[in-house]
């Protein structure tokens, strides 16, 4: 792979990676920490891994709900479940 190719791909990557920092970021400061930590271990697990991966799917089988109870859990505790970063051109 030439330079200018790995170069490309490595500004891909970070531009990805900041745009996941921004979402988490969201997520972190919209959570309702007390809602959170006063759910039961699994759930309050679940709900940390989502806020700090953004990854639904695995949140909710960690959860051990189905997707649409997971969600309520998600907007119970204020966590945004959908982000759109939106950024200059």
């Amino acid at each position: 792979m030439s330079m200018r190719g790995r170069q490309a791909i490595d500004l891909r990557k970070f531009l990805e990676d900041e745009e996941s920092m921004i979402e988490r970021d969201i997520r972190r400061e919209e959570a309702d920490w007390n809602f959170i930590n006063s759910l039961n271990p699994r759930l309050m697990w679940a709900v940390k891994l989502f806020i700090e991966r953004g990854d639904l799917r695995l949140a909710q089988h960690m959860s051990g709900l189905d997707l649409e109870d997971f969600i309520e859990i998600l907007r119970s505790a204020k966590v945004p479940v959908f982000i759109t970063v939106i950024k200059d051109p």
